[in-house]
């Protein structure tokens, strides 16, 4: 009897491609799926595809909500799978029709995860597709301890991984509701406390790349750029309450290092001094300005701060600094045309955006 796999697919307003993504799970030739199908308040036809297919195929459940994001729609498939392996796919995406036949077959008791290949198609300039394929490519093949050295050498992607449902459920693995980038905590999660890996570099997996995607989206240098380093304070927590930052740091500081240039590459200039201190207080708290192992994390230390400002800690939900005993002191918000900044809740600040295109 072959192992069930439950597919999570969350479904936004991608009507012109859902039935493309949908043909090609229903038509596996590895037939023990279970496909739950998340339309995350699709203002299209989305939903009704979906009761359609469901209608046709009994192995089709198709969960609807309110729109609360991809991190919502992924962790409300999560709650309610079945499956012994877990994996995903985006629904403007597709699969080759032996995909899970071929790497179900690496689905071996000695193994928690399952990596494999995707090729890469869309709308975007040639230099963007040629990069992203690069990253996507599968530069390992047979099976691997998940060190610091093999973790690097593999993407933070969901959709071209399995996982086991055992350890997910074990150790409340989730998506970070609100923030961008959630695939790379849950990455880095799992990894902390999974064994082996399995890799196939058969690209299976077919990433279609829109110019209205997430992934696009996250090309704009806004606010929510950010969220590099807030998805690495949530992996900071993670690994400190299960007792995995000893055994994760190099790896964590990797990250932090990494996420942090990010971080200031995708926000606008105006945003940097906050950047970097949301950074300091990160570094602080997890330990890496004093590893100081790291160019990016000694140049923090290099910051001249002041010792109100060192004891800083960000909070992502509501973009505001608090200081000791949980006062606040200083609060940011970043509007479509200003940055405001108040100090005990009176403005102090203000800064235009500058215009972007």
């Amino acid at each position: 009897m072959s192992l069930l796999l439950s597919v999570i697919v969350p479904v936004y307003n991608t009507e012109p491609w859902l039935p493309r993504c949908l043909d090609s799970l229903c038509g596996q030739t590895y037939r023990n799926l279970e496909i739950i199908c998340v339309n995350d308040g699709s203002t299209d036809d989305s939903s009704a595809i979906l009761d359609a297919y469901a209608t046709m195929d009994s192995r089709i459940k198709v969960i609807h909500q309110k729109n609360a994001g991809l991190s919502a729609a992924r962790n409300a498939g999560l709650k309610v799978a079945n499956g012994e392996w877990i994996t995903g796919v985006d629904s403007d995406d597709w699969l080759e029709l032996d995909a899970y036949s071929r790497v179900m077959r690496l689905a071996t008791e000695d193994v928690d995860m399952v990596f494999f290949g995707a090729q890469v198609n869309g709308e975007v300039p040639v230099d963007v597709l040629v990069q992203m394929a690069e990253y996507c490519r599968v530069k390992l093949e047979g099976v691997h301890e998940l060190s610091a050295r093999v973790c690097t050498e593999m993407n933070v992607f969901f959709w071209n991984k399995l996982y086991r449902r055992n350890l997910i459920q074990k150790y409340g693995l989730c998506f970070p509701d609100g923030l961008r980038y959630e695939d790379m905590p849950f990455f880095y999660s799992y990894v902390g406390v999974a064994g082996k890996v399995a890799c196939e570099p058969y690209p299976a997996y077919h990433y279609w790349q829109r110019r209205d995607s997430i992934m696009a989206q996250t090309a704009c240098k806004d606010f929510k750029g950010a969220d590099h380093l807030r998805v690495v304070d949530s992996l900071y927590d993670f690994y400190e309450r299960n007792g995995l930052m000893n055994k994760m740091r190099g790896l964590y500081e990797g990250v932090f290092a990494g996420y942090y240039d990010l971080s200031l590459q995708y926000t606008p200039e105006e945003m940097h001094p906050e950047v970097h201190r949301m950074a300091y207080a990160l570094a602080v708290k997890s330990g890496a300005i004093q590893a100081n192992r790291l160019p990016q994390i000694r140049r923090l230390k290099g910051l001249r701060m002041s010792p109100m400002e060192r004891l800083f800690h960000w909070y992502a939900d509501n973009r505001e600094c608090f200081g000791v005993c949980g006062r606040s002191i200083c609060s940011i918000t970043y509007e479509p045309e200003q940055v405001v900044y108040r100090l005990f809740g009176k403005c102090v600040k203000t800064v235009r955006m500058a215009e972007r295109a």
